[in-house]
Parts: structure tokens; sequence; C-alpha cells
């Protein structure tokens, strides 16, 4: 666990004084929509597959940020 701990440190910007996020919201915003695109895909499709991946990265683009507020 401590080696996750320590590669999400190394790549995400946390300020070290307050703890807090100081990435830009755009990558969070981008899985977000290319989530939804996935799963419009998978449903014009009939794709159970891609509709579940949609989904999948949706919950990622939510999930993150929020445990990286836990975690801070």
């Amino acid at each position: 666990m401590t080696v996750l701990t320590d590669l999400l440190a190394q790549a995400l910007p946390v300020d070290d004084d307050a703890g807090r996020f100081t990435g830009s919201p755009r990558a969070f915003a981008a899985l977000l929509i290319g989530g939804f695109l996935v799963a419009i895909a998978g449903h014009v499709v009939r794709s159970r597959p891609l509709v579940a991946l949609g989904i999948a990265v949706i919950c990622a683009a939510v999930a993150t940020p929020v445990l990286i507020a836990l975690w801070a």
C-alpha cells in the first residue's frame, strides 16, 4: 500500500502545507465526459461491456478526487 501512496504522492499535485489538491480538474472532467461518451456509444451499439466500461470510467473520474481529498 505504501508503494501506491508514494506513486500517488509523486504523480498528483498536493499542497504540502494544507494537504489540498492543487491540480487542474480538467483531467477529471475529461475522464467524466469520456466515460459518458463511451457509455452512450455502448448503448447505441447495444454492447453491455462498453456500457460497463463507460460506467467504470465515470465512477473512477468521480472517486479519484474524493479519495485524494480524504487521504490528504
